[in-house]
């Protein structure tokens, strides 16, 4: 959380805006003791912290961290939005088999999965639902940034099915 910047009788002082529960238990590193010692905070108020009690030999420079916070595990819990790994996804078909590559955004992570498949010429344009399909990642942890064919003048048909399977496969080699 920071460190301890005035310490009176009543008052913590810190180096920063505190945003904790009245509830929350907060630990403080004692540098003389090499300890941890654990206390109550009444409430928060900009950067000063209102202990219940404070602890004995509290000086300046201790180092706070949050012990526990129901406010703030509440909000953790409660988050609607989730953290989603970035992958590229290339589909490149050949003669008889399909490859799907999907890579992790800014890192070396890659797999690669080859699928048998004899292509035929499609009648109408299938590459936008072929792209659709690829970004689909479903409940996992990955999001699909950036979705390509090549060539990209693809011109072929792919059943669903297969497509799909071929691209979990890999999904599940990433992870």
């Amino acid at each position: 959380m920071g460190k301890v910047q005035e310490a009176t009788r009543s008052i913590l002082r810190c180096g920063w805006d505190c945003h904790t529960s009245p509830t929350a238990i907060v630990c403080a590193y004692m540098l003389r003791r090499n300890d941890l010692d654990g206390f109550r905070i009444c409430r928060a108020e900009g950067n000063r912290l209102f202990p219940l009690k404070i602890p004995n030999e509290q000086k300046c420079g201790a180092v706070l961290y949050r012990n526990d916070d129901q406010c703030f595990e509440k909000e953790l819990i409660s988050r609607k939005e989730q953290r989603k790994i970035p992958v590229d996804i290339t589909l490149r078909p050949t003669e008889d088999n399909i490859s799907i590559t999907e890579s992790v955004k800014d890192t070396d992570l890659k797999a690669s999965v080859c699928q048998d498949i004899i292509l035929q010429q499609a009648k109408s344009p299938h590459r936008d639902n072929i792209l659709r399909l690829l970004a689909q990642l479903g409940n996992t942890v990955f999001t699909a940034d950036n979705v390509s064919i090549e060539p990209e003048d693809f011109q072929w048909i792919i059943p669903t099915s297969l497509l799909s399977e071929t691209r979990n496969s890999c999904l599940e080699q990433l992870e």
